[in-house]
């Protein structure tokens, strides 16, 4: 299914039906699904609702927080592994379109509620010193997902105009891991190289990301996610102590490894990417599907499936 509005004279491949699933949102961004069959959803004016049998709840289960005078912009969404033990949700949001770098944030989940008295801000621009960069205009990349060994990925957006991803005093333009306490785990590849502001660093020098999805593990538990790059969206595969920046750019302040994407859209005719997910070998679909990476256009009406 899809969220959005209309989804007629939409084709798809011979099996498939298209399902509007939620109608009625404003500008949504992100969602979570929870195991008994609600979602949480995030929309563009930083207002997260719930669906919940059949209908989406009028009471907003959080509104986030906000600089004075802007609306704050929720980028990505994720639930803890085995929810609702414990219940959190985890949101990753800027405080508004001239705010610079977003923070993740923990929320405790009150039935169809996120309380934010619990609010624990785990990651963000207090960890950071932002470069004196003027800031890029548009909806920010971003991106969250849980590893099977509970550490949670946290893709950030450069929001600069530069190539900030490589640079130690910049936050936007990463790839963090944290436990979901937010500290660091010890599988970091930064941890004994530099000081500990870096720690929670996994990989460097992206633009745009977005769609990152982990591979079944019993498949292989690989993780990819899009990034969009001089008009270009590149498919990357996730290995620790990556720089994802530009060859051709500025040398890394991490000393890390140039790593090549595993897809590049060299026609640029994949305007935009959202929303990333592994079909399962073990899955019902169709045979020529399984396996395959996902990840949606919504400027270019389409899904994309890569081997």
């Amino acid at each position: 299914g899809l969220l959005g509005s209309s989804v007629s004279a939409i084709e798809v491949p011979k099996g498939f039906v298209v399902e509007t699933v939620v109608a009625g949102l404003e500008a949504p961004t992100a969602f979570a699904s929870t195991p008994d069959g609600r979602f949480f959803i995030a929309e563009q004016t930083g207002v997260l609702r719930v669906w919940k049998q059949g209908r989406l709840l009028t009471e907003p289960a959080l509104v986030l927080p906000g600089a004075a005078g802007e609306a704050p912009q929720p980028i990505a969404l994720a639930l803890a592994p085995e929810f609702p033990h414990p219940p959190h949700l985890f949101v990753l949001h800027d405080e508004g379109p001239a705010s610079g770098d977003p923070v993740l944030a923990r929320y405790t989940v009150d039935g169809d509620r996120a309380d934010p008295e619990t609010r624990k801000v785990l990651l963000g621009k207090k960890d950071s010193s932002p470069e004196a960069q003027p800031l890029r205009r548009g909806f920010p990349g971003g991106a969250l997902c849980f590893g099977p060994d509970g550490t949670l990925w946290v893709a950030v957006a450069d929001r600069t105009a530069g190539d900030a991803g490589v640079r130690v005093g910049s936050f936007g333009g990463k790839i963090y891991c944290v436990q979901p306490d937010g500290t660091p785990p010890a599988k970091n590849p930064f941890r004994k190289r530099l000081d500990r502001r870096f720690h929670p660093v996994f990989a460097t020098g992206v633009r745009d990301p977005s769609a990152m999805a982990l591979q079944p593990p019993w498949e292989g538990g690989r993780v990819f996610f899009a990034d969009r790059r001089g008009g270009r969206t590149l498919i990357h595969e996730l290995v620790a102590g990556s720089n994802y920046g530009d060859p051709d750019g500025p040398v890394s302040d991490f000393d890390d490894e140039s790593r090549a994407p595993r897809y590049s859209d060299e026609t640029g005719g994949i305007p935009d990417v959202a929303g990333g997910a592994f079909c399962s070998r073990r899955s019902s679909w169709p045979a020529e599907w399984r396996g395959r990476f996902f990840f949606a256009s919504p400027s270019g009406h389409a899904i994309h499936a890569l081997n």
